[in-house]
């Protein structure tokens, strides 16, 4: 069997879910040279910021598909069947493992070697699904007497490999090697001003994550933000009430959080990244201009803090507007 290194130069497939994971996976196939590649795009809603990543990811694939999850169980059984038997890859790289989706293409398609990378904090959050899940025994026994042969554990037995955007910490295998969001040609290029900085508030789904009254919480962040200079504000996607109008905010259609602050890195020599908890900090914790400080609050839920407490220990500080 060829070693690991020896792929780069195969046809692999890549399958993606979500924005991040496309980034992930494009900056595997820039570092490591991955000449020819197919890419497996799967989704449940087609929006401005998918095709935009589905597309960034595409443009010199061999082949690709954006698939919206539309066909219901067990119909999506024959359909990626028929998209993926008779296929053969040196490798196949998936981030999604605990994905009924990605378990069936595994099942029809041929490889050699299977490697994994990053989902989000999912991956280094150790109570998240893909460390404390159980799928229900009728899953199983259906989806095994349909012919399904892989499930999250084996996929977890069988990488040979994982590639992660959070240096240093321990991952869903042993073998972790780092990918950096950022490449090192792309820090050459910043073109800053010593010392300068900005400072990036990161909205939330706020009705997820307090407790008690949003509006009085949202006032509260209000107060302690517009101390604050040179501030941008990123609204959360799902946020629909806007509790900060007078900030300036930073979005533009078809980009992620990540996308809007790594733009920002090239302006400012560095910048600082306040949020409640948010996987775009996880997601930025190894780019070495970015501090990042998360909320730590008796107003927000346990579990909220807990997420920010595994934040910390990846570098970043809190603080407080009780």
């Amino acid at each position: 069997m060829k070693s690991v290194k020896s792929i780069e130069s195969e046809c692999v497939l890549f399958i993606c879910h979500t924005p991040l994971q496309s980034k992930i996976a494009s900056r595997i196939i820039y570092d490591k040279k991955i000449k020819e590649y197919d890419v497996f795009y799967f989704a449940h809603t087609i929006n401005e910021t998918q095709i935009s990543h589905f597309d960034s990811i595409a443009k010199d694939a061999k082949w690709s598909h954006f698939w919206r999850c539309e066909a219901r169980f067990p119909k999506y059984f024959s359909d990626l069947k028929q998209m993926f038997s008779g296929k053969k890859y040196d490798a196949i790289y998936i981030a999604s493992i605990d994905n009924i989706y990605c378990h069936l293409i595994l099942t029809y398609a041929d490889f050699s070697h299977l490697l994994t990378f990053d989902d989000g904090n999912a991956n280094i959050v150790y109570n998240s699904l893909y460390y404390d899940c159980e799928v229900p025994l009728y899953k199983r026994i259906i989806y095994r007497a349909l012919g399904c042969k892989y499930s999250m554990d084996r996929i977890k037995s069988e990488s040979e490999l994982h590639y992660s955007i959070y240096n240093g910490s321990r991952n869903i295998i042993n073998k972790v090697e780092f990918v950096s969001l950022i490449s090192s040609e792309e820090f050459e290029d910043r073109n800053v001003i010593s010392k300068s900085e900005c400072n990036v508030f990161l909205g939330s789904y706020f009705s997820y994550v307090v407790k008690g009254d949003v509006e009085q919480f949202c006032k509260m962040l209000s107060r302690y933000f517009e101390k604050k200079s040179n501030l941008f504000y990123i609204p959360h996607p799902m946020q629909k009430t806007d509790f900060f109008g007078d900030f300036r905010k930073l979005t533009q259609a078809g980009l992620l959080a990540e996308d809007l602050i790594l733009r920002l890195s090239k302006e400012y020599e560095t910048v600082n990244v306040y949020g409640i908890a948010s996987s775009a900090q996880f997601n930025l914790s190894s780019v070495l201009c970015i501090k990042n400080y998360t909320l730590v609050s008796d107003e927000l839920t346990a579990k909220t803090n807990e997420v920010s407490y595994s934040l910390i220990e990846l570098g970043a500080e809190s603080f407080h507007i009780d």
